[in-house]
């Protein structure tokens, strides 16, 4: 064979060589609602990591958030998600509202959380979470905002049906409370929540603080769930707010290739500043997040354990 024909089969070799090399892995990761916190940090996280990988291109999808990232996760149509972390362990396990078990889900990151606001009118007589018997309570609608209540009260003795319970949004609640038709509202929200703060423009309102008895009953019985703080300068208020959250995390299918996971992991936490600018609530997506202290309820993604483990950010 001449060898200018060796040459140029030696050349085209090289060059398929180098494209294997260079190859793209285009992965996806299902947010929520355009706007919101979590279609805006992962649109950031996407951003970030194609800009930063060689290998990896990461678009962001807009979703109906928790539910619908976890059906496509699961399915496969997505590669990661955003999501409630005790919905995407019920729905691993088969409980609670999912009535099969989402085997194919793994845990990647820990984020940021929702925290239970608990507001009255500032003239009101409720001073305690004991206090709410035969009160007219407005909860957002749906399993979530019920759940949420449910274990409140029943942390301090009390259950739903000694209440009377309002399923509103929070833009009814605010008008109830307004309007003195509402004695207390339940709002589960980041921290500090513009809704929040708006109402507070307009009426005097005063924060609910929890007891430590009462969040040590709640997260014995809720362990996903994490005891927190809201600083009082968020709402312009003198005391700080005793509460609980519930985190935020990014889970992946089963199936994305280990490298995939930990690269993604990597160039998150490096340049976290970067997330940061994008959205305040970036700052929670790191290796310092006390989530890691506490055991996994949702296995980790074997990519995602065998780099904390070698960073010691888990045992």
């Amino acid at each position: 064979m001449p060898k200018k024909i060796l040459m140029m089969l030696f050349v085209m070799m090289l060059a398929v060589v180098a494209t294997a090399c260079n190859e793209v892995e285009r992965r996806s990761i299902g947010t929520g609602g355009s706007g919101g916190v979590f279609y805006v940090v992962g649109a950031g996280m996407g951003n970030i990591v194609t800009n930063n990988s060689d290998s990896i291109e990461l678009t962001a999808q807009s979703t109906a958030a928790t539910t619908e990232n976890l059906n496509l996760v699961d399915s496969g149509d997505l590669d990661f998600g955003f999501g409630v972390y005790d919905a995407a362990i019920e729905a691993y396990n088969g409980e609670g509202a999912y009535d099969r078990k989402y085997e194919n889900l793994r845990l990647v990151l820990a984020g940021h959380g929702g925290y239970q606001h608990i507001i009255v009118r500032d003239d009101s007589d409720i001073q305690s979470i004991e206090d709410f018997e035969g009160k007219r309570i407005g909860i957002p609608p749906g399993n979530i905002g019920e759940k949420l209540a449910k274990a409140t009260v029943e942390a301090y003795g009390l259950t739903l049906d000694d209440l009377e319970v309002v399923p509103l949004s929070f833009a009814e609640m605010s008008t109830g409370l307004k309007d003195e038709n509402l004695d207390a509202a339940f709002v589960f929200a980041g921290i500090p929540a513009s809704t929040i703060i708006e109402l507070g423009t307009s009426l005097d309102i005063r924060f609910i603080s929890q007891t430590d008895e009462g969040l040590d009953r709640l997260v014995e019985a809720y362990p996903y769930w994490f005891k927190a703080t809201i600083p009082g300068s968020d709402y312009d208020v003198d005391e700080d707010i005793k509460t609980f959250l519930a985190p935020y995390v990014v889970f992946a299918n089963k199936d994305v290739p280990d490298d995939v996971v930990s690269e993604f992991i990597d160039i998150t936490f490096t340049h976290n500043d970067e997330l940061v600018e994008v959205h305040p609530e970036g700052q929670h997506y790191t290796g310092n997040n006390d989530f890691y202290n506490s055991e996994a309820l949702l296995p980790y993604h074997p990519g995602a354990e065998e780099y904390y483990k070698e960073n010691n950010i888990i045992d």
